[in-house]
């Protein structure tokens, strides 16, 4: 489920974009089958029961997605130096937050599309004439006097070695929601949906997001991988996720048939 960034119960107190067990009782971790003596650690499988209602509790470890098709990137794996939780994992998003810091948010998104960020039909319109590559997404969002720009799109390696571009964005003084339901009135903005429309993603208040956008193939076919921190507190609360969420970032493996696009 996407993450409503504050804005509203609407929007989703950010895509929800990774166990000893679930709180509250959820399914266990299924380990993986292990390959002999001399294997790598063996992953635990997250479960794909995590939910805001029911989040689930991930000590330090190896992770995998699964094999299941409603997994986010099957076979996708990384390691958790510290307990960190998630309330979603499904096809479209793998959402972590660390245990101490439970607002803070890691995403990992599949093909989200731009929506029209304030005003009638904001989180609802899907901008079509937006397009879906890094290039066309940083363009609209450096381009939107509802975002500022903290720091400039530049090109980095993110999740998996993949090339990607990175912004740094927060809302606007000038932003004018125009709905109620923003708890930082006026100032909220919707960025992204999934392709198939419903829940979106929003920002607010001192809200400030670190967004990585790469161009991918899976299995051949072109898809945009997105990669980001969500820090409500500000400047300062991205600076302190950005130092646990990092090492997190540089330990995930992509399955093979993910190739750079």
């Amino acid at each position: 489920m996407i993450r409503g960034a504050r804005v509203a119960a609407v929007a989703l107190v950010a895509m929800s974009l990774l166990l000893a067990g679930c709180g509250g009782g959820g399914p266990a971790p299924r380990p993986a089958a292990s390959t002999g003596p001399s294997a790598l650690p063996t992953p635990t499988e997250v479960s794909l029961d995590c939910t805001d209602s029911d989040p689930c509790t991930l000590p330090p470890g190896v992770y995998d997605t699964g094999t299941s098709d409603m997994a986010f990137h099957p076979g996708m794996t990384l390691t958790l130096p510290s307990t960190w939780g998630s309330h979603s994992l499904d096809k479209y998003e793998f959402s972590l937050y660390p245990a101490d810091h439970p607002d803070d948010r890691l995403f990992f998104w599949e093909d989200m599309v731009a929506v029209k960020s304030s005003g009638p039909g904001h989180g609802t319109t899907i901008l079509k004439n937006v397009g879906t590559s890094p290039k066309a997404m940083m363009a609209w969002i450096t381009g939107n006097p509802d975002f500022h720009i903290v720091v400039r799109p530049t090109q980095v390696t993110s999740a998996g070695g993949i090339k990607a571009t990175r912004v740094v964005l927060m809302i606007s003084k000038t932003a004018r929601y125009g709905d109620s339901q923003c708890p930082a009135s006026p100032r909220c903005a919707d960025l992204f949906t999934r392709r198939d429309g419903g829940e979106y993603y929003s920002i607010g208040g001192r809200e400030e997001i670190r967004l990585d956008v790469a161009a991918v193939k899976i299995d051949g076919h072109p898809h945009t991988l997105f990669i980001v921190l969500d820090a409500p507190a500000g400047q300062a609360d991205l600076r302190r996720l950005t130092a646990l969420a990092q090492p997190v970032i540089d330990s995930v493996r992509l399955h093979a048939g993910v190739t750079a696009g």
